[in-house]
């Protein structure tokens, strides 16, 4: 079964999501915010002036037109029918969506006023996985940039709300792989979760039995960034 997307745009807990169509500026654009969206300022650019100037009205965008200032928050679903007396089992597979960014020991400190993240918080980064994080990063920069950098990806799922079943989930089974080529030093991987065990160099299992959830799960993977050539 195809599921439905269904992608919503909020501003300050406000569904914005109709503001942003009517103006012609679609919900969904990339890159994230953070980082400016040249694809938003050709799309603004290109506005009637009262729709440029009602879209900084509702401080949809920055006063340049650059970045974006909402929400997008994406959701699938589908129609399920359960009949009358049987047994209807249910499987679903995906691949979960993953952010990306890059990191510098800045990100690893306490959480800034202008609302960096803070990654050994979020990310259950521990003492010792902490250090050897900020031996890379305060180290000598790659060729081509004034600083260390690692590339971090993040992966979080709902497990605590989502929780919703008769019952404790019978068998859990997390696996975390850090991919091929991955056993070097800059490559690491964390998550918000106790009774990971190390089965590889690259790869992280923990099995529990009759598991309820207690929080979500946030994973970070960091792998070095490469020279430029």
């Amino acid at each position: 079964m195809t599921p439905s997307l269904e992608s919503k745009a909020f501003k300050d807990g406000r569904d914005v999501t109709a503001d942003l169509q009517r103006l012609g500026i679609p919900p969904a654009i990339f890159p994230p915010p953070s980082e400016g969206s040249e694809e938003l300022h050709e799309i603004y650019s290109k506005l009637p002036a009262a729709a440029q100037a009602e879209a900084k009205r509702l401080k949809l965008v920055d006063e340049d037109g650059m970045y974006p200032l909402w929400t997008l928050k994406t959701s699938y679903h589908w129609r399920q029918v359960f009949p009358a007396g049987a047994t209807v089992k249910i499987a679903h597979r995906y691949r979960p969506v993953a952010g990306m960014r890059y990191v510098s020991s800045d990100d690893f400190g306490p959480q800034s006023e202008t609302g960096a993240i803070d990654f050994a918080k979020t990310y259950c980064v521990d003492e010792k996985t902490g250090a050897a994080l900020n031996r890379i990063l305060t180290a000598k920069p790659p060729v081509g940039y004034g600083r260390s950098y690692l590339a971090a990806t993040t992966v979080d799922y709902v497990l605590k709300t989502g929780a919703n079943w008769a019952g404790p989930i019978r068998h859990f089974t997390l696996t975390l792989d850090k991919g091929p080529g991955s056993a070097g030093p800059g490559h690491f991987v964390t998550a918000c979760i106790d009774g990971l065990r190390k089965a590889s160099p690259a790869r992280f299992e923990l099995r529990r039995e009759n598991f309820t959830p207690a929080d979500d799960l946030h994973v970070l993977f960091l792998a070095p960034v490469p020279a430029i050539p």
